[in-house]
C-alpha cells in the first residue's frame, strides 16, 4: 500500500462513481452523433465553460514566463479582472474557440457566448441548419434552467437553426 494507506483511504474506484443511466447516456450520445454525422446540414459543438482566471500582476509562485524575472505583487488578493472562459468546439473541424467574459457563469452567459460565436463562425458554415450541441448538464444549462432554453429558442428563431441539445 503506498504511504501506508488502506485501500478504502486511496482514491475512489471510478466505476463507484459511474451512475447507473451513464451506460444508456453514452449510448444515446453515440447514435445521436453517428445520425448527425450523416446529415451535411448539421454542424455538431460542444458547449462548455470551466472555472473563472483572475488577471493581474500576480507572484505565480516566483516563476516567470519571459526571459528575465519581473517583479510581482505577492498577494493575489486583489485581481485586476476575473474572467469567465467558454469554450465551444466545432467537433469535425478540430476548431476551438474560447470566449471570455466578466458576468457570472450563467446561462445567459453561455447563451450570449453561443450567439457571439454563431455571428462569427456562421460564414464558414453557410449550408448548416441545424447544430447538434453537445453539453454536461452542469447547473446553468441544466435542462430544468428555463433561462437556459428560452435564450436557445430566441436564439433559434433568430438565427433560423434548428438546436439538438445533446
Amino acid at each position: 500500500q503506498p504511504f501506508g494507506l488502506s485501500p478504502a483511504a486511496g482514491p475512489q474506484d471510478q466505476a463507484s462513481k459511474k451512475l447507473p443511466e451513464t451506460d444508456a447516456i453514452f449510448a444515446n450520445l453515440k447514435q445521436v452523433h453517428a445520425q448527425a454525422a450523416q446529415e451535411p446540414e448539421t454542424l455538431r459543438i460542444s458547449v462548455d465553460t470551466k472555472a473563472k482566471v483572475k488577471i493581474g500582476e500576480f507572484s505565480r509562485r516566483g516563476v516567470a514566463r519571459g526571459k528575465q524575472a519581473v517583479s510581482a505583487a505577492d498577494h493575489d488578493m486583489h485581481p485586476d479582472a476575473v474572467l469567465a472562459p467558454a469554450g465551444i468546439l466545432e467537433v469535425d473541424a478540430h476548431q476551438l474557440n474560447v470566449i471570455f467574459g466578466t458576468s457570472r457563469d450563467t446561462s445567459d452567459f453561455v447563451a450570449d457566448c453561443l450567439e457571439l460565436w454563431w455571428s462569427h463562425r456562421r460564414v464558414a458554415y453557410p449550408g448548416v441548419r441545424r447544430l447538434l450541441i453537445d453539453l454536461d448538464n452542469g447547473p446553468e444549462i441544466a435542462s430544468s434552467r428555463t433561462q437556459f432554453l428560452k435564450r436557445l429558442v430566441e436564439f433559434s428563431d433568430r438565427s433560423q437553426l434548428v438546436l439538438e441539445l445533446a
